[in-house]
């Protein structure tokens, strides 16, 4: 993916609210249900390279 521009002017701040719904987490927390969750899609944490090989 290439990005074909950056705009860096300022963002209305009021075009960003905080959630009204949803679970607060602590950092650990957050950091197990990544774990978790990448785990579920098969991949291992600390990155690495995917590659899918599509022949016709």
């Amino acid at each position: 993916i290439i990005a074909e521009s950056i705009d860096l002017k300022p963002i209305d701040k009021e075009l960003i609210s905080k959630p009204k719904k949803g679970k607060k987490t602590t950092r650990e927390e957050f950091k197990k249900i990544v774990e978790e969750k990448t785990k579920e899609m098969g991949g291992e944490s600390g990155g690495g390279t995917f590659i899918m090989r599509i022949q016709h």
